[in-house]
């Protein structure tokens, strides 16, 4: 790329870290840490039609703390007190309140070949008022100088400032892990998410303070502008509906792919079989090695396990008249976590439950998660908190009267045809619907129509039409739901 192009870069990105009283402390000796993307010329790709408004967050990884944005993160590990060591509460190394520079990528990098509507990250910067805690972590206390103000040097820190001008190889002070970023938009469905390392070191003199850039991704889309592997795709938040009916109501959920129930037994449970599409965190794939005490393995991309999980959750209906509407937010219980491969499941649930899938972005908190606890939150293993996308909810249950068919009619047209339009209140388990002529002899079916909303709790259109032939000596139309039993007739007009 252009030099000069990519020095007008750093100093805006050095530029935005003195545009108020940013705490610096534990965020570097040279004005914190950049992020870079637009002044290398990588950018995500154009949100998918229908997307609502973009908005960005990002962490480091073990660190992040979505759910407490305060500002107030110190001392680089995301807890806060006098000294980040004393008492207080675990509110993350990520982006706070921030407001994340997300510009058009046509205009950040002076090209048009990036398609319309790319986004790259600006002028962003560990150090930038509003930002939660720091990279630059002092996660091990057995290192004299952790607050070294460089990510993850390769030489003996102490050593080096002692002044005896040594850079002695010592992978002891690889300690700051890499971070994540995710653009969400304001529908819900689409998900963007992508992870890189620190700075890759030179050599063990390479003294350069480090920075994360999102140009080292390198399993992503080519890029229209340089040819690498670094433009970050949108995906489909797992469990939505990928090819919603544009007849059914929105937000529509693909998560429950089959039901088993016994229609005959009102109170009987449900096996469901879920799947959901695969999400792909891109990345740089890179490895960190450390010998540091307080990590397992290294601190590159490649290193710090699985960085999506999927968690099954369930909720009860509580309004049959009204499943999607009367879920409580805070009332879903967790019924099983998954990670990558995994990408279906077989659950058993009550009758009349609703099910989701919500994914979650970063680390998985450990199962003795205590935001409280600063020692866990210091060496990184708090996890990530409030990252996430949820899918809508599908709701199943035992044959309701919710279900029944409203608004029948039957409409004869001029050649002696009978057009039938019905609709459903909430399709919970009804899997079609049987039209009956109802004669002085009895009812005579005359066809079926699958159910298109079956297992989401929603609304849907029908229409039907009978030959003249099929309907000699019939004034009643009868519309029966499949397996209740649930029906509703009409007089021909």
């Amino acid at each position: 790329m252009k030099r000069g192009f990519r020095a007008l870069a750093v100093l805006a990105a050095v530029a935005v870290t003195s545009a108020g009283p940013a705490a610096f402390a534990g965020c570097g000796d040279f004005g914190g840490f950049a992020i870079f993307q637009c002044g290398d010329r990588a950018y995500f790709n154009p949100p998918p039609a229908g997307a609502g408004a973009v908005s960005s967050v990002f962490w480091q990884i073990g660190y992040g703390n979505n759910t407490l944005n305060d500002g107030s993160g110190t001392s680089g590990y995301g807890t806060y007190g006098v000294d980040g060591l004393g008492a207080g509460a675990f509110n993350g190394n990520d982006s706070g309140t921030f407001p994340i520079e997300l510009r058009d990528a046509r205009t950040a990098t002076g090209s048009s070949l990036p398609p319309a509507g790319s986004l790259c990250f600006g002028s962003n910067n560990w150090a930038n008022t509003g930002i939660d805690g720091c990279c630059d972590n002092p996660r091990d206390p057995l290192l004299q100088i952790s607050d070294d103000g460089i990510l993850n040097p390769l030489y003996n820190v102490q050593r080096r400032r002692n002044g005896d001008g040594v850079f002695s190889a010592n992978t002891q002070w690889v300690q700051d892990s890499p971070m994540m970023a995710l653009l969400r938009e304001s529908t819900g469905r689409y998900i963007a998410v992508a992870a890189v390392s620190t700075l890759k070191r030179s050599g063990t003199s390479d003294d350069r303070p480090g920075s994360y850039n999102f140009r080292d991704v390198n399993d992503g889309l080519a890029n229209l502008i340089t040819a690498e592997p670094n433009v970050v795709p949108w995906q489909v938040c797992p469990g939505w509906n990928v090819n919603p009916d544009p007849n059914r109501p929105t937000p529509q959920s693909d998560l429950v792919h089959s039901t088993t129930f016994d229609p005959n037994d009102r109170g009987a449970s449900h096996i469901l079989d879920l799947g959901w599409n695969d999400v792909t965190v891109y990345s740089d794939n890179a490895l960190r090695t450390s010998t540091n005490a307080t990590v397992t393995g290294g601190l590159g991309t490649a290193q710090v396990g699985p960085l999506v999980r999927y968690v099954v959750e369930t909720q009860g209906v509580v309004d049959p008249n009204d499943a999607i509407g009367s879920l409580l937010p805070n009332g879903w219980t967790a019924v099983g976590t998954f990670t990558n491969p995994t990408n279906s499941t077989q659950v058993v649930v009550a009758a009349d439950t609703c099910v989701r899938l919500r994914t979650y972005f970063g680390a998985n908190p450990p199962g003795t998660f205590d935001p409280n606890n600063t020692d866990t939150c210091r060496v990184g293993e708090c996890g990530d908190l409030g990252y996430e996308c949820a899918s809508p909810p599908a709701c199943l249950g035992g044959p309701l009267v919710s279900e029944s068919p409203i608004e029948l009619k039957a409409i004869r047209e001029r050649a002696g045809a009978i057009t039938i339009t019905w609709k459903s209140s909430a399709e919970l388990t009804t899997t079609a619907y049987k039209i009956n002529a109802v004669t002085k002899k009895g009812s005579v079916t005359l066809g079926t129509v699958p159910a298109t909303a079956t297992g989401s709790g929603m609304s849907a259109s029908y229409k039907f039409k009978a030959a003249a032939t099929q309907l000699k000596g019939t004034r009643t139309i009868e519309i029966v739901a499949i397996p209740s039993g649930a029906k509703q007739r009409v007089q021909i007009q």
